[in-house]
């Protein structure tokens, strides 16, 4: 008799673990969600806010990096060094 009641008790448990799993499970389902909806609707208000010249100007700048990486690899170098160097000099 008792070690049916401990059986039940424990059959009882576990359910109650599967369902807190699945309600746990599903919680995080929506909150990926609504992150992702946020997400949306923060790049999208984003877009809407920057001017299509700036786009532009963005893409004009991406696409000559692309085709002339040396400069930009330089200006990288040389902004790195200077931050370095200004970093240092302020210990």
């Amino acid at each position: 008799m008792a070690m049916t009641d401990i059986e039940e008790a424990k059959d009882q448990a576990q359910e109650r673990i599967e369902e807190a799993k699945g309600h746990a499970q599903g919680r995080i389902s929506d909150l990926k969600d609504a992150a992702q909806e946020k997400k949306d609707e923060f790049v999208s208000k984003a877009k809407e806010a920057t001017p299509d010249s700036a786009q532009a100007g963005v893409q004009q700048v991406a696409s000559t990096a692309k085709r002339k990486p040396v400069p930009f690899a330089a200006a990288g170098i040389i902004a790195a060094a200077l931050l370095i160097g200004w970093l240092v000099g302020r210990r």
